[in-house]
Parts: C-alpha cells; sequence; structure tokens
C-alpha cells in the first residue's frame, strides 16, 4: 500500500483529498498516538525475536470486561492446552469471530495455527484442560468458567465445568466430538466455579480433577464468614466405564493444611513406581506457607489417599519451602515425578531463598529431592516443566517478571540418582550477564512485551515431537505467541520491525493501541 493512501473500512484504497486536508488528517493521527499509545500493526503468523505471534483473541485488541475473553487464555500454570498426535501439535485456543474456543492445528513448515472449526467451549470466560490418552484414542479437554476468587455452588449450568471427549480421525486429521457436556447437561465435573481446574488418568481408565473452592461464600456471592478468605480442595473421580459420569467430589476439610486461601491451588498426576501406578495430588497453603502431596495407589479404594511422609521429610530437612499458587508436572519415562513451583520467598526482602523449585520423586524409593531452578533476585513466575525422554532432558520455563515479559527455560540432563538433578544457577531476566537461561519466546522492541502464560503438554517429548509452549500477550496486541524447539521447525530470522504480510500473513488488526 503507497505510504500516501488511506484505508478504509473494506480494505480498500480511497482517492487522496486535497493536500492541506491529508496534512492535518496525518497531525491528528500523530496526537492520538501521543496520548493514547504507540500504533502496532499485528500480523498472523508473524515471526519476533524468539518466536511467532498468532492471531489476537480480542476481535478489536480492545478488551472489554464482561464482553471479551478474559486476558491470558493460556493461564493457568497447572493446566495445559496442547497436544501432539499424528506428527501435529494441537491447541485450545479462542477465536474471536466465531466467539469460542476451537480445536487448532500447528504447521511446523509454516509455524501456522489453522483452526480445525471443532468447538470446545462457547463461554469466553472459560479455560481448559487437555489430556491426551493415546492408548484409546480419546481427547479429554476439561473445561470451566475461571474465577480469581473461587465461589460456591452455583446454580447456572453455564458456569459448570464440563468434561467434552473427542477421538481423532486419522483419515482426514480431523478431531470428532464423542460427547459434548457443555451442550448436551452430561458430564459435569463440578457446579463450583474454580479458578482452575486439572485432569488426569489413572490406570483403570478414571479421570481426576482437583480444584478449590472458597467455603465462606453463600450462592449469590454473599460472605457467611466475617473476615472470609477460607477455602479448600476438592478432589472428584469419574466412573471406571463412562468417564462422562462423575461421583459426588470429595472436600478436604477434615485437616487443617486441607483449609487453605482463596488465592491457593491444586494439581494431579498419574505416575508408576515400583509399588504400581499411582495418582498423586499436590497443593499450596500458602495460609500456612507449605506445599502438600499425598497420593493413592489404583487399587485402593476411591476416597483412600495417604500422606507421603517423604515428601514431609524432604521439607523439614529443607527448612521452610513457603508456597505459592503456581504448580506444573511432568512424569519422566522411568516414573519420575517432576514437580515445579513458586514459592513467595519474594515477599521477604531479605530472603535469599528459591523462587523456583523442582520437587523431584524418585520412582525407585519415593523418595524426594528440592533443586533450585532460580533464585528470589531473578524474579521468575509462572512456571511449567517439560520433559524429553529421548534426551533424558528436563526443561524448566518461566515468566522473566511478574505481569510478564520473555519466557526463557533452563534445562538439565536427568540422572539415574535424581536428588543430583541440578540446574545451572541463574534466572530468566535476561539483562542479567550471569544468567544461565535460554530465552524461548521474547518481543521485539515496541511490541509484545508483555507475553505471560507459558502452557505445554503433559506428555513426554520427543527429538521427533519437538518442543512447543504456547503463551499470550494481552498488555499489547492480545496476540497469542509461541515458539518450537525440534521437530523440524524452521529458522526464521528476527525483523526489526513488522513488515506487511511477514511470513506469509497479513495485518488483521489494525491498528492496536500499546497500553503505556
Amino acid at each position: 500500500m503507497n505510504a500516501n493512501s488511506t484505508p478504509t473500512r473494506s480494505g480498500h484504497t480511497a482517492s487522496q483529498g486535497p493536500k492541506i486536508r491529508r496534512r492535518w488528517t496525518i497531525v491528528a493521527l500523530l496526537l492520538i498516538v501521543l496520548i493514547v499509545g504507540t500504533v502496532m500493526f499485528v500480523y498472523a503468523h508473524y515471526p519476533i525475536v524468539n518466536g511467532y505471534a498468532h492471531h489476537s483473541y480480542i476481535p478489536d485488541g480492545d478488551y472489554t470486561e464482561g464482553e471479551d475473553v478474559p486476558p491470558e487464555p493460556t493461564d493457568k500454570g497447572a493446566q495445559s492446552k496442547l497436544w501432539y498426535h499424528d506428527g501435529y501439535w494441537w491447541g485450545v485456543m479462542y477465536n474471536p469471530e466465531a466467539g469460542e474456543y476451537r480445536i487448532y492445528k500447528l504447521t511446523v513448515s509454516t509455524q501456522e495455527w489453522t483452526d480445525t472449526g471443532v468447538r470446545v467451549d462457547t463461554r469466553e470466560e472459560s479455560r481448559a484442560d487437555v489430556l491426551w490418552d493415546a492408548a484409546n484414542n480419546k481427547l479429554y479437554i476439561a473445561t470451566h468458567i475461571k474465577q480469581q476468587n473461587p465461589s460456591p455452588v452455583n446454580n447456572n449450568p453455564a458456569n459448570w465445568a464440563y468434561l467434552q471427549q473427542y477421538h481423532y480421525n486419522a483419515s482426514n486429521d480431523t478431531w470428532v466430538v464423542d460427547d459434548n457436556g457443555i451442550e448436551d447437561g452430561s458430564g459435569v465435573i463440578t457446579v463450583y466455579i474454580v479458578e482452575s481446574l486439572v485432569i488426569d488418568q489413572d490406570s483403570t481408565g478414571r479421570l481426576w480433577a482437583t480444584y478449590v473452592v472458597r467455603e465462606d461464600l453463600d450462592q449469590f456471592g454473599r460472605p457467611t464468614v466475617p473476615g472470609g478468605g477460607i477455602a479448600h480442595y476438592y478432589v472428584a473421580v469419574s466412573t471406571t466405564d463412562d468417564p462422562s459420569l462423575w461421583d459426588a467430589p470429595v472436600v478436604w476439610n477434615t485437616f487443617p493444611e486441607a483449609e487453605v486461601s482463596v488465592d491457593d491451588i491444586s494439581s494431579l498426576v498419574a505416575f508408576t513406581d515400583a509399588d504400581g501406578p499411582k495418582v498423586g495430588l499436590i497443593w499450596s497453603n500458602e495460609r500456612l506457607g507449605e506445599f502438600y502431596f499425598y497420593s493413592r495407589n489404583d487399587s485402593d479404594p476411591v476416597g483412600t489417599w495417604t500422606v507421603d511422609n517423604e515428601f514431609e521429610a524432604l521439607k523439614a530437612a529443607s527448612g521452610p519451602i513457603s508456597a505459592d499458587d503456581h504448580i506444573n508436572f511432568a512424569v519422566t519415562e522411568g516414573g519420575d515425578v517432576l514437580a515445579i513451583v513458586k514459592t513467595s520467598a519474594n515477599l521477604d526482602p531479605a530472603n535469599e531463598d528459591v523462587l523456583i523449585g523442582i520437587f523431584a520423586r524418585d520412582t525407585d524409593d519415593g523418595s524426594w529431592s528440592w533443586h533450585e531452578v532460580s533464585e528470589v533476585d531473578s524474579v521468575d513466575t509462572r512456571p511449567i516443566v517439560l520433559v524429553n525422554e529421548t534426551t533424558d532432558t528436563v526443561y524448566a520455563f518461566s515468566v522473566s517478571t511478574t505481569g510478564g515479559g520473555d519466557v526463557c527455560y533452563q534445562d538439565a540432563p536427568i540422572p539415574d540418582n535424581l536428588s543430583t538433578l541440578a540446574f545451572a544457577p541463574g534466572g530468566c531476566d535476561p539483562s542479567d550477564p550471569f544468567g544461565n537461561e535460554t530465552i524461548f519466546i521474547s518481543h521485539y522492541d515496541g511490541g509484545f512485551e508483555n507475553i505471560n502464560s507459558p502452557t505445554s503438554t503433559k506428555q513426554r517429548l520427543t527429538n521427533a515431537s519437538g518442543m512447543v509452549v504456547l503463551a499470550s500477550d494481552d498488555m499489547n496486541g492480545y496476540v497469542y505467541v509461541h515458539n518450537m524447539e525440534g521437530g523440524g521447525a524452521p529458522v526464521q530470522p528476527p525483523p526489526a520491525t513488522p513488515t506487511p504480510g511477514a511470513f506469509g500473513g497479513e495485518a488483521i488488526f489494525a491498528p492496536v493501541f500499546l497500553k503505556q
């Protein structure tokens, strides 16, 4: 387009008016830019310095509470929104034109996410956790309304958490819905509104879910306890023969450690150790400043859970490991459990303790060890953990600063003796000359500066699958961003500034004002 042309709503170029009118128009536009912020055009599949920017999840690039999808659709960190199957990476992403979350496919050769048209959830405020069951060709997606202050029972089915089920049709690379709980009213996991909900599957085929519920509000959101702020963990399980049917959830309120703050979080992981297949449950308790881990054998009665004494012994030996509400799981090929967490050590200015760390459980004897990923000075946040079983490597991802920045990772070989797992000291701050991080997703100067909430998969990765991490930037262009390592990912030179039509894309939202 000629620099002197004026784009119309239809995308065509209008005829030029008198020069004096053009000059005043340009001046007026420049004044608007100076007042509101910097103008940025967002391009589909645009290669940024490290990674690729995708489409915006806000139709007009300007978030309006109650009207548009809430910020950071890749949140929460305990959840996984990607999976790998049949040579493709897939993800749950929001389509703003359709007004719903759908399944998208990543084409590695072009780094383009393609909308498959397969609906996941029409609720803009919803969040998803994805579980791929390769053995049975089953895809499970749990969706729920995200609310920072989790609520008690809600009488409106539109606010409940549901399980959707799909299978894969390899003949045409299509996902086919088997049971859409939202549309037909089945698959209700919980009638609570929660901040985060995570699912996993045990060896018998049962699905498990966990979430935190605030207990001091009635169904209308009114406090029932003076002062408020009381919450508990819930655990729900499906029946063995029909994952769409869920037993009544069990609230963990019989011991003090289960009474938590409304900001706390829980997560589940299925694994197998020397004693057989298990499900583990970890949760944060910011009221007591602790993390807790319970587990159960798949052969045990459904309500049987046991405190992990080895985990408690580790905490006692390591000193205080203050809890924050950031947890993510990975399991090695041998059955070792890796739980990456963020602590609250940064709340004490004098504290020089670990900010991001990994609890590692050795599959041979059930022993736990604690490993620093980054220290308090790094201000890292929102960690996730991935494992490459081809190279026996663990990757610890985090965001460089609260509110969003760059997504970095540190990696380490997985040793035979898991207690010797070690990451090089440092953090994700790109300005730290002594840092040992690798920047995985980052912005170009002037745009995409608040990349946040990385997410990936529950699966173990291989050299063939490569490694994909998806994040979102809702402070600038309200766009999805991702990057890929391995798996034949193309290498793109990082441009200094946006170029119309770059990387096969085109300007799809223009202009977008960067917030100051």
